[in-house]
Protein backbone atom coordinates (compact mmCIF):
# COMPACT_ATOMS: atom_id res chain seq x y z
CA UNK A 1 0.00 0.00 0.00
CA UNK A 2 1.18 3.74 -0.92
CA UNK A 3 1.61 6.73 1.49
CA UNK A 4 -1.20 8.47 -0.27
CA UNK A 5 -3.77 4.83 0.07
CA UNK A 6 -2.48 4.66 3.62
CA UNK A 7 -3.21 8.00 4.88
CA UNK A 8 -6.72 7.75 2.99
CA UNK A 9 -7.76 4.42 4.81
CA UNK A 10 -7.11 6.09 8.34
CA UNK A 11 -9.03 9.43 7.17
CA UNK A 12 -12.05 8.00 5.54
CA UNK A 13 -13.46 5.63 7.98
CA UNK A 14 -14.57 8.59 10.02
CA UNK A 15 -15.46 10.48 7.18
CA UNK A 16 -18.01 7.50 6.01
CA UNK A 17 -19.57 7.71 10.02
CA UNK A 18 -19.90 11.31 9.63
CA UNK A 19 -21.00 12.19 6.05
CA UNK A 20 -25.32 10.88 7.18
CA UNK A 21 -26.53 10.86 3.50
CA UNK A 22 -24.24 13.06 2.32
CA UNK A 23 -22.49 11.38 -1.27
CA UNK A 24 -18.95 10.32 -0.83
CA UNK A 25 -16.61 8.95 -3.82
CA UNK A 26 -15.49 5.50 -2.86
CA UNK A 27 -11.87 5.92 -1.63
CA UNK A 28 -10.89 3.94 -4.14
CA UNK A 29 -11.40 6.24 -7.00
CA UNK A 30 -10.75 9.45 -4.43
CA UNK A 31 -7.19 7.75 -4.90
CA UNK A 32 -7.04 7.18 -8.15
CA UNK A 33 -8.05 11.16 -8.82
CA UNK A 34 -5.79 12.18 -6.12
CA UNK A 35 -3.17 10.45 -7.63
CA UNK A 36 -3.43 12.47 -11.20
CA UNK A 37 -3.74 15.91 -9.55
CA UNK A 38 -0.33 14.71 -7.94
CA UNK A 39 1.27 14.21 -10.82
CA UNK A 40 -0.34 17.69 -12.26
CA UNK A 41 1.54 19.74 -9.24
CA UNK A 42 4.56 17.76 -9.79
CA UNK A 43 4.43 19.00 -13.58
CA UNK A 44 3.43 22.35 -13.32
CA UNK A 45 5.11 22.84 -9.75
CA UNK A 46 7.82 24.97 -11.18
CA UNK A 47 6.50 26.66 -13.60
CA UNK A 48 3.36 27.84 -11.62
CA UNK A 49 5.37 27.96 -8.11
CA UNK A 50 2.00 26.76 -6.83
CA UNK A 51 3.04 24.93 -3.45
CA UNK A 52 5.91 24.16 -1.56
CA UNK A 53 7.33 20.77 -0.64
CA UNK A 54 10.84 19.01 -1.01
CA UNK A 55 9.74 15.70 -1.93
CA UNK A 56 6.54 13.65 -2.92
CA UNK A 57 6.46 11.96 0.85
CA UNK A 58 5.73 15.50 1.77
CA UNK A 59 3.16 16.95 -0.75
CA UNK A 60 1.05 13.97 -0.23
CA UNK A 61 1.29 14.31 3.67
CA UNK A 62 1.64 18.18 4.32
CA UNK A 63 -0.90 18.78 1.57
CA UNK A 64 -2.83 16.26 0.17
CA UNK A 65 -3.75 14.27 3.52
CA UNK A 66 -3.80 18.09 5.18
CA UNK A 67 -6.57 18.74 2.72
CA UNK A 68 -8.84 16.00 4.01
CA UNK A 69 -8.11 15.74 7.45
CA UNK A 70 -11.01 18.28 9.14
CA UNK A 71 -13.48 16.31 6.53
CA UNK A 72 -15.25 14.61 9.28
CA UNK A 73 -15.66 17.83 11.18
CA UNK A 74 -16.42 20.17 7.70
CA UNK A 75 -19.25 17.30 7.42
CA UNK A 76 -20.68 17.81 10.92
CA UNK A 77 -20.72 21.09 10.43
CA UNK A 78 -22.51 20.98 6.81
CA UNK A 79 -25.10 18.89 8.61
CA UNK A 80 -26.06 21.02 11.87
CA UNK A 81 -26.30 24.04 9.42
CA UNK A 82 -27.82 22.77 6.38
CA UNK A 83 -31.62 22.75 7.75
CA UNK A 84 -31.73 19.45 5.57
CA UNK A 85 -30.21 20.47 2.54
CA UNK A 86 -28.03 18.50 0.69
CA UNK A 87 -27.11 21.26 -1.93
CA UNK A 88 -24.32 22.76 -0.58
CA UNK A 89 -22.20 25.20 -2.41
CA UNK A 90 -18.44 25.63 -0.68
CA UNK A 91 -15.79 28.21 -1.53
CA UNK A 92 -11.86 27.48 -1.22
CA UNK A 93 -10.98 31.40 -0.47
CA UNK A 94 -7.26 31.75 -2.37
CA UNK A 95 -6.87 28.60 -3.35
CA UNK A 96 -3.80 28.70 -5.22
CA UNK A 97 -2.82 24.92 -6.10
CA UNK A 98 -6.75 24.11 -5.43
CA UNK A 99 -5.82 23.15 -1.68
CA UNK A 100 -8.24 21.88 -0.10
CA UNK A 101 -10.59 22.62 -3.25
CA UNK A 102 -9.45 20.48 -5.37
CA UNK A 103 -9.46 16.87 -2.44
CA UNK A 104 -12.73 18.31 -1.08
CA UNK A 105 -14.60 18.66 -4.55
CA UNK A 106 -13.29 14.60 -5.73
CA UNK A 107 -14.11 13.64 -2.19
CA UNK A 108 -17.57 15.05 -2.18
CA UNK A 109 -18.97 14.36 -6.06
CA UNK A 110 -22.64 15.76 -4.37
CA UNK A 111 -21.48 19.23 -3.22
CA UNK A 112 -20.58 22.17 -5.26
CA UNK A 113 -17.15 23.78 -5.26
CA UNK A 114 -15.73 27.19 -6.20
CA UNK A 115 -12.21 27.81 -6.14
CA UNK A 116 -11.48 31.31 -5.54
CA UNK A 117 -7.70 32.28 -6.62
CA UNK A 118 -6.14 36.09 -7.57
CA UNK A 119 -3.29 34.80 -9.86
CA UNK A 120 -3.85 34.33 -12.73
CA UNK A 121 -1.11 31.69 -13.39
CA UNK A 122 -2.69 29.55 -11.07
CA UNK A 123 -6.25 30.25 -12.07
CA UNK A 124 -4.99 28.42 -15.41
CA UNK A 125 -3.44 25.57 -13.54
CA UNK A 126 -6.67 25.14 -11.85
CA UNK A 127 -8.89 25.43 -15.30
CA UNK A 128 -6.30 22.81 -16.54
CA UNK A 129 -6.27 20.26 -13.38
CA UNK A 130 -10.07 20.18 -13.11
CA UNK A 131 -10.78 19.14 -16.80
CA UNK A 132 -7.49 16.90 -16.41
CA UNK A 133 -9.59 15.23 -13.22
CA UNK A 134 -13.03 15.55 -14.74
CA UNK A 135 -14.27 17.45 -11.57
CA UNK A 136 -17.86 19.10 -13.31
CA UNK A 137 -18.84 19.74 -9.85
CA UNK A 138 -15.98 22.66 -9.09
CA UNK A 139 -15.02 25.67 -10.80
CA UNK A 140 -12.96 28.43 -10.94
CA UNK A 141 -13.60 32.08 -10.40
CA UNK A 142 -10.27 34.23 -10.62
CA UNK A 143 -10.44 37.28 -8.73
CA UNK A 144 -9.62 38.18 -4.92
CA UNK A 145 -11.08 37.13 -1.87
CA UNK A 146 -11.70 40.76 -1.02
CA UNK A 147 -13.66 41.66 -4.14
CA UNK A 148 -16.69 40.15 -2.25
CA UNK A 149 -19.27 41.91 -5.05
CA UNK A 150 -17.61 39.86 -7.91
CA UNK A 151 -17.75 36.72 -6.09
CA UNK A 152 -21.53 37.36 -4.38
CA UNK A 153 -22.58 38.12 -8.74
CA UNK A 154 -20.92 34.71 -9.41
CA UNK A 155 -23.03 33.04 -6.62
CA UNK A 156 -25.93 35.31 -5.58
CA UNK A 157 -27.20 32.95 -2.97
CA UNK A 158 -24.32 32.81 -1.02
CA UNK A 159 -22.13 30.09 -0.22
CA UNK A 160 -23.07 27.29 2.87
CA UNK A 161 -19.38 26.97 3.95
CA UNK A 162 -16.27 28.75 2.98
CA UNK A 163 -12.95 27.25 3.54
CA UNK A 164 -9.13 28.66 3.72
CA UNK A 165 -6.22 27.56 4.13
CA UNK A 166 -2.57 28.64 4.41
CA UNK A 167 -4.15 32.00 4.33
CA UNK A 168 -3.21 35.27 6.12
CA UNK A 169 -4.23 36.34 9.48
CA UNK A 170 -8.03 35.98 10.19
CA UNK A 171 -8.45 39.63 11.18
CA UNK A 172 -11.81 41.36 11.81
CA UNK A 173 -11.60 42.94 8.08
CA UNK A 174 -11.51 39.79 6.73
CA UNK A 175 -14.26 37.99 9.05
CA UNK A 176 -16.32 41.32 7.51
CA UNK A 177 -15.54 40.22 3.93
CA UNK A 178 -16.26 35.96 4.11
CA UNK A 179 -19.45 36.74 5.77
CA UNK A 180 -20.92 39.00 3.12
CA UNK A 181 -20.02 35.57 0.74
CA UNK A 182 -21.94 33.27 3.14
CA UNK A 183 -25.79 32.18 2.56
CA UNK A 184 -27.76 32.67 5.93
CA UNK A 185 -26.36 30.06 8.61
CA UNK A 186 -23.41 29.58 6.64
CA UNK A 187 -20.19 28.44 7.98
CA UNK A 188 -16.51 29.46 8.17
CA UNK A 189 -13.72 26.53 8.30
CA UNK A 190 -10.21 27.48 8.43
CA UNK A 191 -7.67 25.21 8.49
CA UNK A 192 -4.98 26.07 11.44
CA UNK A 193 -1.75 25.10 12.65
CA UNK A 194 -0.67 25.53 16.33
CA UNK A 195 -3.23 26.59 18.82
CA UNK A 196 -1.17 29.82 20.55
CA UNK A 197 -0.68 31.05 17.25
CA UNK A 198 -4.21 31.82 16.17
CA UNK A 199 -5.88 32.31 19.46
CA UNK A 200 -4.80 35.39 19.09
CA UNK A 201 -6.09 36.17 15.61
CA UNK A 202 -9.28 34.87 17.10
CA UNK A 203 -9.15 37.31 20.08
CA UNK A 204 -8.76 40.60 17.89
CA UNK A 205 -12.42 39.66 16.20
CA UNK A 206 -15.26 40.21 18.34
CA UNK A 207 -18.45 38.76 18.38
CA UNK A 208 -17.52 35.34 17.09
CA UNK A 209 -19.04 32.04 17.99
CA UNK A 210 -16.24 29.59 16.91
CA UNK A 211 -14.92 26.22 17.79
CA UNK A 212 -11.33 24.60 17.74
CA UNK A 213 -10.72 21.23 16.50
CA UNK A 214 -7.56 19.37 17.05
CA UNK A 215 -7.00 17.63 13.40
CA UNK A 216 -4.78 14.36 12.98
CA UNK A 217 -3.05 14.71 10.03
CA UNK A 218 -1.51 10.53 9.25
CA UNK A 219 2.05 10.34 9.70
CA UNK A 220 2.41 14.07 9.86
CA UNK A 221 3.93 14.91 13.53
CA UNK A 222 2.78 18.88 13.73
CA UNK A 223 -0.27 20.69 15.18
CA UNK A 224 -3.01 21.02 13.36
CA UNK A 225 -6.60 22.45 14.80
CA UNK A 226 -9.81 23.26 12.30
CA UNK A 227 -11.42 26.71 13.35
CA UNK A 228 -15.20 26.16 12.70
CA UNK A 229 -17.01 30.03 13.18
CA UNK A 230 -20.95 30.23 12.45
Amino acid sequence: MNLLDEGLGKIYPACVNAADGIPLESVEKLGCILEKYIREIELFNGIYSLVSYSSRSELIVKHILDSLAPLPFLLKALLQNGAGSKAFHIADLGSGAGLPGIPLAAALPGCQLTLIEQMERRAVFLENALAILNLSNTAVLQTSCENTASIRSAHNAGYTMAVCRAFHPFDPKLYKSIKRLLAPCGIIALYKGRKSLFEKELNAVPDVCAEILPCHVPFLDEERHLLIIR
